[in-house]
Formats: structure tokens, C-alpha cells, sequence
């Protein structure tokens, strides 16, 4: 017996309402994570390099991001499960399997682009931004403009490491081709030109373009395996 509409949107307010009872708790949990977890990221990333705030509220402002992002990352599981919970009934056999199928490689993917903008991407980046400031000024960042911009940066290397997968998984549905990946390329890079322009915080071009290019190559990596989920079959 199918559910009614009604039904459907009782349900999807029971699992918004745990979900975000569960990032709330994570959320305040974290929170004395907070300021080791900033001490950490600036030694690693800034090295020396002097943080100042701008506002009697940056530091506590900080503090309450990095708890929530902790706290999204400890509640993903939870939102992983009642997504899945969700929409599985709508879902042809074969979909659910390739889905499920797909949870554990998008969680390691998800991984994979943070420990790369962590590891890779922002040293290099962050290192050649300030040092292009010397001999015409000292580099005294603000704390939260600073944690923002790396934040973003991660957090859209971890989507953008999806590509690979999604076009994987949308050429065994039925929805993607190669061919239709390939012809739509310039398009692509003008939309990812423009998703990194307002994905990060600072309005100058380079850091835009360092964040473009790891999307571009991982677009055309998403080429690559469309064609080789289309040729299984």
C-alpha cells in the first residue's frame, strides 16, 4: 500500500527533526574541540603568521563554525541512513544497489578532496598569497576571514571530489554519457569558473583560479570514468 503525500511529508519532518536534533547535540559536544582543533589548523597552514580580530565576536564566531562543522561531520552517518531510509522505497532494485554501492566510495572521495585542500592544495596556496605581500606589508590576518576561506576551500574540494562518482553512477542509470559530458565541457568550465568565484570568500582571482583548477581536472577524471561505467554496461 503506497503512502499518501501527506504521509511522505510527515515522514521527511520526522527524520528532519532527529537529524537535526543530533547536529544540535554534536554540535555542542564539539564545541571545547574548537580551539585546539583552530590552534592545530594555524600551525599547520600559517605557520608564524600573526591572526587578529576585527570584532569582539570573531573569536567566539570561530569557535561556534568549527563545532558545527565537526558536529556535520559526526551527524553524516545519521543523515546519510535517514536519506537513504527515505527515498529507497521510490528506487528500482538496481538503483538502491548502485546507491548503496556508492556510500562508503562518496564518504572516502568526500575524504579524499578535504585531506588534498589540507595536505596540498592550501600550503602551497596560502604560502605563495602571503608571501607575495612582502616587502610592501606584514601579513596580519583576521581569524575569521582566514578560518572561512580555508573552510570553503575544503569543503568544496570534498563536493567537487564526488565528479568521478556521479557521473559514474548517472551513466549506469541512464541519465549522463561521456559523449554528452564531452560536448557540454565548455559550459562546465564556465559553471565551475563560477562556483569557485562564489564558493570563496576572498573576491581576487588567484585564489578562484587555484580552486578551479583541481574542479576542471576533476571534470574531465568524470569523463573518464562515464566512459568506463558505459563500457560495463
Amino acid at each position: 500500500m503506497k503512502a499518501s503525500f501527506t504521509e511522505h511529508l510527515a515522514e521527511l519532518r520526522r527524520r528532519q527533526i532527529i537529524v537535526l536534533a543530533v547536529f544540535t547535540l554534536t554540535t555542542v559536544l564539539s564545541y571545547p574541540l574548537s580551539k585546539p582543533i583552530l590552534s592545530k589548523v594555524k600551525s599547520d597552514l600559517l605557520a608564524d603568521t600573526p591572526l587578529v580580530i576585527l570584532a569582539p565576536q570573531e573569536a567566539l564566531m570561530a569557535y561556534v563554525r568549527v563545532s558545527m562543522l565537526v558536529g556535520f561531520g559526526l551527524t553524516l552517518p545519521v543523515l546519510t541512513y535517514h536519506l537513504w531510509a527515505f527515498i529507497a522505497p521510490g528506487l528500482l532494485q538496481r538503483e538502491r544497489r548502485l546507491l548503496l554501492y556508492l556510500v562508503l566510495p562518496s564518504a572516502l572521495m568526500f575524504a579524499l578532496g578535504v585531506l588534498f585542500g589540507y595536505f596540498v592544495l592550501l600550503p602551497v596556496t596560502l604560502r605563495l598569497m602571503l608571501s607575495s605581500a612582502a616587502p610592501l606589508a606584514t601579513p596580519m590576518l583576521s581569524l575569521g576571514t582566514t578560518f572561512s576561506f580555508i573552510t570553503s576551500i575544503l569543503l568544496a574540494l570534498g563536493v567537487t571530489f564526488q565528479l568521478p562518482l556521479a557521473t559514474a553512477a548517472l551513466t549506469k542509470l541512464g541519465v549522463l554519457d561521456a559523449p554528452a559530458l564531452s560536448r557540454h565541457r565548455r559550459h562546465a568550465i564556465v559553471l565551475l569558473l563560477l562556483a569557485a568565484a562564489i564558493v570563496t570568500p576572498d573576491p581576487s582571482v588567484i585564489p578562484q583560479l587555484i580552486l578551479a583548477v583541481p574542479m576542471i581536472l576533476l571534470y574531465e577524471l568524470g569523463i573518464l570514468t562515464s566512459k568506463l561505467a558505459g563500457g560495463l554496461g
